[in-house]
């Protein structure tokens, strides 16, 4: 069952010899609609933390750079990126209830809420987070496996289906956010090196095909990579899991039982960005494919924990389309158990070269 919040997981993990060569990454996006207009727009925040040991009053990044600092990113799906670098020395990470918290100036992230807003104002923040259906990959990032950093980098979804509530004020607008019509996602990064190569698929909101209903208790969240296990590196895989209506369906290489294979198809032209999976297990197989305009996407940088480019180019939105078939196994066939619509779906890629 890939269904279980894991407060663990979630924590900041840097401690160790990951407080000097380590970052962990925070990922949010939602949909909100204008007062008045009730016109769509689809934002994200990032709260991002890199060798916090390494630096305290000053931020340090660039080029040749040991960098250490936090940054929050924020802003719109095709029309911008704003970026706030805060010393380490204005940053605070602890637990409550062994639940994170994570103060970086006047921004703040917990479990249940967020708020901040970036140094000129244009974009600020204060939202209740209500995550319904967590994603844990087990023991792939299980407590073992982080204490030994047996993976070069670590993904948890908390929150593949989450749900917010609040007020978004975006360039002198105001924007009301829902929690039925938030259609949000959360999850978190971290390790010591970036993957060489990364994928990730994420929705929920989702229209039958052969119903015409909105599918309100389903979602999916998957991420591709090229995974280091040990200091070697492992082919190209994709881990994760579609919950349709209460029921899991869960494709994950580290649960031998579930027999899965994973196939994938990236189309990466000047105009756009098209992403097809099939992942099949013991009993079942999904297909699903993406795509978004170049223009509904941002280019974040990152910084590896040595100071160097992450990424020679990544791709990132929220607002692709798409097209997601279930099909379950029976006696050597395939049964269609649904055939869904996707809409703002999270799509990304990138690598060191691509």
């Amino acid at each position: 069952m890939f269904n279980r919040f894991d407060f663990d997981k979630n924590k900041c993990q840097l401690t160790g010899s990951y407080a000097e060569d380590g970052y962990d990454r925070y990922w949010h996006t939602f949909t909100r609609y204008e007062d008045g207009t009730g016109k769509e727009k689809v934002f994200f925040v990032e709260y991002l933390i890199i060798n916090p040991t390494m630096g305290w009053d000053e931020v340090k990044r660039g080029r040749g750079v040991v960098p250490s600092y936090t940054l929050v990113r924020c802003g719109a799906f095709a029309e911008s990126i704003m970026e706030r670098y805060i010393p380490m020395s204005e940053v605070e990470s602890y637990t409550v209830d062994r639940q994170m918290r994570i103060v970086a100036g006047d921004c703040f992230l917990s479990e249940h809420s967020m708020s901040g807003r970036t140094e000129d104002g244009a974009m600020s923040w204060n939202l209740r987070i209500r995550k319904k259906v967590a994603y844990n990959a087990g023991v792939i990032n299980g407590s073992l496996a982080r204490k030994v950093k047996a993976l070069d980098t670590f993904w948890h979804a908390q929150g593949m289906i989450t749900k917010y509530c609040g007020v978004v004020n975006y360039k002198g607008s105001r924007y009301d956010v829902a929690f039925d019509t938030s259609y949000g996602y959360a999850d978190k990064t971290w390790g010591d090196e970036y993957p060489e190569f990364c994928l990730w698929l994420n929705g929920s909101r989702l229209r039958s095909r052969l119903s015409g209903k909105e599918l309100s208790k389903s979602g999916f969240a998957f991420a591709g990579l090229k995974p280091v296990l040990f200091g070697k590196g492992i082919r190209d895989t994709i881990v994760g899991a579609l919950y349709y209506e209460g029921v899991e369906f869960d494709y994950n290489f580290a649960r031998p039982s579930l027999i899965s294979k994973t196939e994938y198809v990236i189309d990466d032209s000047d105009s756009a960005l098209k992403a097809t999976i099939v992942m099949q297990n013991c009993t079942s197989v999904l297909a699903l494919c993406l795509k978004c305009d170049k223009n509904d996407m941002i280019t974040p940088a990152y910084e590896t924990t040595f100071g160097e480019n992450a990424y020679d180019k990544l791709y990132a939105t929220a607002v692709a389309k798409g097209r997601l078939k279930l099909y379950t196994k029976f006696k050597g066939a395939l049964v269609l158990v649904e055939d869904m619509d996707v809409y703002n779906a999270g799509l990304g890629y990138g690598g060191t070269i691509i």
